[in-house]
């Protein structure tokens, strides 16, 4: 909400009277108005229209020339004061400027110290994920003292690989005996054309990122599935999160577009060709990309949700 004051016409800076105030007259005053009507009235009452002029203010800028005019030892505000009651020496509504200046600093600071203290904890919880996520990564065999969260590195980029071979190895990872994956992987076939494909991917990865040999081979092992990998995956998944809530909100975005594209050639790779079915993803692995959209919120990315979005059931 604006207030209004009296301001003298065509000065360089707002200009406004000062009232003499107190019991003894000994104060100095300013006068604030609620409404333009009011301001207007003082001056017409007072007969300084050829002079002064209603001026409005926004609540940043009252401020600014209440603090103002209290470091220049002004002690009160007048709140709509009345010309006649002014010159009749009648009591008027005043407001003390260092009570709510007291006020508003005590709550200035407290708010500060409250923000400080969040800072300090999101900063401990965030240091926290990281080591976490550093400890993560090395069980998953992406050996590594530190990873980037400014940019997708050997470690992170390695991790991103891990949804896809998820993807690929989707068949073995659910228990589905009816599951038509296994007839669509005859003589290994769709196998190995999704291999193929995950080599592509981290093909195009590797000429964003420079990888490690020893993450390369890391990611090689995953091509051949075994009862052990869900435990695996799950931890990618869980690296995955913490890795999410380090980095920079614009590796977040680069991170998931990228899954996001490999999860989708390979779901692609398994409907070309012999057995295959177009765009069609297998049963299993429609469930395993349900399980990582889910779990790494990549329907929250409009570019990772347009990369699924042509993934068909």
């Amino acid at each position: 909400m604006n207030a209004f004051v009296i301001a003298k016409k065509n000065a360089e800076f707002l200009d406004s009277p000062v009232f003499h105030a107190g019991e003894t007259g000994g104060e100095e005053a300013i006068a604030v108005f609620t409404t333009r009507e009011r301001a207007a009235q003082y001056i017409d009452d007072a007969g300084w229209n050829e002079e002064y002029e209603v001026g409005e203010l926004r609540p940043i800028q009252l401020v600014r020339w209440l603090a103002t005019a209290h470091e220049d030892g002004t002690e009160m505000v007048a709140i709509n004061p009345l010309r006649k009651a002014h010159l009749d020496g009648t009591e008027q509504r005043v407001v003390y400027l260092s009570e709510p200046f007291a006020a508003f600093a005590e709550l200035l600071s407290g708010e500060i110290i409250k923000q400080a203290d969040q800072d300090v904890e999101k900063e401990a919880r965030r240091a926290g994920d990281y080591r976490q996520l550093v400890e993560t990564l090395n069980k998953l065999g992406i050996a590594c003292e530190d990873v980037a969260l400014d940019h997708l590195d050997s470690a992170s980029a390695a991790l991103c690989c891990f949804p896809m071979y998820m993807v690929g190895n989707a068949g073995t990872l659910v228990d589905d005996p009816q599951s038509k994956d296994k007839q669509r992987d005859l003589f290994g076939i769709a196998k190995l054309r999704e291999s193929f494909v995950i080599g592509e991917r981290e093909a195009d990865m590797q000429q964003a990122v420079e990888f490690h040999a020893d993450h390369l081979k890391t990611l090689r092992g995953l091509l051949t599935p075994e009862p052990s990998n869900q435990v695996t995956y799950d931890g990618a998944l869980e690296a995955l999160r913490l890795f999410f809530l380090c980095a920079e909100p614009r590796v977040v975005t680069v991170a998931k577009r990228a899954i996001s594209r490999m999860i989708a050639s390979v779901a692609h790779a398994a409907g070309e060709g012999l057995f295959g079915s177009g765009h069609e993803a297998t049963a299993a692995q429609q469930q395993c990309i349900r399980k990582l959209r889910d779990a790494l919120a990549l329907d929250r990315e409009s570019s990772a949700t347009a990369e699924l979005a042509e993934i068909h059931d």
